[in-house]
């Protein structure tokens, strides 16, 4: 069987010439620096990747946190819900005269806690969705970063296989 090195482009059996794996190409000494190889390229969006998995397992860490601090309101809530119940039952029992003061205030107290309940959840998603805003503003700014080095890169080594090939096709006014 008969195999190639990946970057000769070589398809099989046309490197038979070739015994020693050299490549056909080799960097003179123009002062040209090479291109970040391929291993190099996949490296740096490994990384990439791995920050971009460390982030979103932050989001679902914080996600799961502000899920169990909402059930946790809930039950809290239930709680007090509860032992509003309990009170109204204990003031059912008590004399009619001055019964309907007592059930307005504990109105009142079920009213403010919904309240209180709900001015704390809505507290909680906000502070949760700036978070999220923050984390994927972070993710898009380190991808366009990445992307520019990409076409950077991409563009080095463009303009390092034209400078090498004297019979490249070159722009309108550029010498030759």
């Amino acid at each position: 069987m008969n195999t190639t090195p990946a970057n000769d482009g070589a398809p099989n059996g046309q490197d038979d010439a070739v015994s020693d794996g050299s490549s056909k190409r080799e960097s003179g000494v123009s002062g040209v620096h090479e291109a970040p190889s391929l291993g190099a390229r996949i490296e740096a969006a490994l990384a990439a990747s791995a920050r971009s998995e460390a982030a979103l397992a932050d989001i679902s860490r914080t996600t799961k946190f502000l899920n169990a601090t909402i059930g946790t309101l809930r039950t809290s809530n239930a709680v007090l819900a509860h032992e509003l119940q309990s009170l109204t039952q204990i003031v059912a029992s008590v004399e009619r005269v001055g019964l309907a003061g007592r059930v307005d205030l504990l109105g009142r107290v079920i009213s403010e806690a919904s309240q209180d309940y709900a001015r704390e959840r809505a507290r909680l998603v906000a502070e949760h969705d700036e978070f999220i805003t923050m984390l994927v503003a972070d993710h898009d700014r380190e991808v366009a970063s990445m992307q520019r080095r990409v076409v950077e890169l991409e563009n080095k080594v463009q303009q390092h296989d034209i400078a090498e090939d004297p019979f490249a096709l070159r722009p309108r006014g550029q010498g030759n």
